[in-house]
């Protein structure tokens, strides 16, 4: 990040549909410390934009992560503006705000920098390592960017950011219908899933068998290559963050095998956001694409398909 290597897909994505993972994802955190959670979008915002959607979901998990972590009561706010708009790029102010701590004037600057908090009672209540804001700063800045705070202390923070994107020409309807259509071409394909998290196989499982697509699951990279032994598969769905084995350490074992029908086999990583620093560790692995948790069927589809034997 700091020698400025970074490289920021610009990947179409529907808006409305990033923004409700955001909102059920941290509504139900929220719900569980009993805070409310509010997400609200200008109408006028476009469906279908172009950008990175895994920087902007880091960005964001960065600051309702704190907001979670440093408010006892009341709630987070998010709201999502439209600035401006010139042919077909639109400049959109995201904004976070929460009913939390608060932090003193005179930190605003230096929370922004590498492992600094606001206090060092801040770091023995709440623990982290200050590196959250520092992140989303640097990517901020990475897209033309600029972020701002306002906060007191017991009065709560509000970050403010704002990033330009690209305006799809294609309409939702039409992508809906696309979609549809291209629901097959999986069937009787075999699939390993090395996924630790239950609920993140569950939620695979249950798109690919409504493929026609024959899942195996390996609860770690460990599991995955013993699999890989004694069975064929088209592709395998590797999560980069498992307990014994992980998923960067079992690709690297596979690109490495001796057996070219292990070798060379398709990978498809299954990374959170916070996986995106991890980019010069794995470039060497020769992953073929990545998916992005929480998974978004379309998604899931089209770079199995692109990749699969």
């Amino acid at each position: 990040m700091e020698s400025g290597k970074i490289v920021f897909e610009q990947t179409q994505f529907n808006l409305s549909d990033f923004l409700e993972e955001i909102m059920r994802s941290y509504s139900f955190r929220s719900k569980a410390k009993n805070l409310s959670f509010d997400l609200k979008k200008d109408q006028s915002l476009p469906v279908e934009i172009i950008g990175d959607p895994i920087r902007l979901n880091q960005i964001l998990s960065n600051l309702l992560s704190n907001a979670l972590k440093f408010t006892n009561q009341g709630g987070i706010n998010v709201l999502v503006h439209e600035l401006s708009r010139s042919g077909n790029q639109i400049k959109i102010e995201f904004t976070v705000s929460d009913t939390g701590i608060g932090i003193p004037k005179e930190k605003h600057i230096a929370i922004f920098d590498g492992f600094t908090q606001a206090s060092a009672d801040t770091t023995r209540q709440y623990g982290g390592t200050g590196l959250g804001l520092a992140i989303c700063k640097k990517l901020i800045e990475l897209q033309g960017g600029t972020i701002f705070i306002d906060s007191e202390p017991g009065k709560g923070s509000t970050f403010r950011f704002a990033i330009s994107l690209g305006v799809s020409e294609k309409t939702t309807d039409i992508q809906k219908a696309e979609l549809q259509e291209n629901y097959s071409g999986l069937e009787g394909k075999k699939i390993l899933i090395a996924e630790d998290n239950k609920i993140n196989f569950f939620v695979a499982n249950k798109f690919l068998t409504g493929w026609g697509v024959k899942v195996t699951h390996a609860e770690n990279g460990q599991i995955a290559l013993e699999k890989l032994r004694s069975e064929n598969f088209d592709l395998i769905l590797m999560d980069l963050q498992m307990p014994v084995m992980d998923g960067i350490e079992a690709s690297k074992r596979i690109r490495e095998s001796d057996n070219p029908q292990i070798r060379n086999i398709p990978i498809v990583a299954l990374t959170a956001a916070i996986m995106s620093e991890s980019h010069d560790k794995i470039e060497t692995l020769h992953i073929n694409d990545y998916v992005l948790k929480p998974f978004k069927p379309h998604d899931l589809f089209e770079r199995i398909l692109k990749h699969v034997r």
